[in-house]
């Protein structure tokens, strides 16, 4: 069982490598080895974010009917385990699906969810990507004072990172 623990965990990580060079479809079928490695052994933690990732690829290639299937799969998953780190993560990918596909409240409802958590948390990075959805969200909805300040935060949170890494 540790094998394919540690197995389900590198078969996720060459995922993410691919997924950051690019290589979408190569990304798809590492995540996919991982999570059906992690669901014969019943780690469903290893599961959802496995499906986590998959439903980000799914987001960047245009597939939004699965990206919001997938990722509301991790998110229930997510949410019967109480991993904060994953709620905020997927909430935010939820909301941008939404987005995306113009429903413009489910995605507030979504995004205003991970940016709370994300704040309660102390995540500097999901600030700034839930605050930078937000910011698109309130331009869509001509809120542009709340847009000013979705984008300040945004600006704020990155630059905190930019400092922090040039430790």
């Amino acid at each position: 069982q540790n094998n394919n623990y540690d197995l389900g965990y590198a078969l996720n990580l060459i995922g993410g490598i691919y997924e950051d060079m690019g290589n979408l479809d190569s990304a798809l079928h590492y995540y996919n080895l991982s999570f059906n490695i992690r669901s014969g052994i019943y780690d469903n933690q290893g599961m959802a974010y496995s499906l986590k990732n998959e439903g980000n690829v799914f987001l960047k290639i245009g597939k939004y009917a699965d990206a919001e299937h997938t990722l509301l799969k991790s998110l229930n998953t997510f949410e019967s385990l109480g991993d904060k780190s994953g709620i905020t993560i997927t909430t935010n990918l939820i909301g941008s699906v939404f987005l995306k596909k113009g429903q413009i409240a489910e995605a507030e409802k979504y995004l205003l969810r991970s940016f709370k958590l994300a704040n309660e948390l102390g995540y500097p990075a999901s600030i700034s990507s839930a605050a930078g959805n937000l910011q698109q969200l309130y331009r869509k909805k001509g809120q542009w004072q709340q847009a000013l300040l979705m984008n300040d935060v945004y600006i704020s949170m990155r630059d905190s990172i930019q400092s922090d890494n040039n430790r």
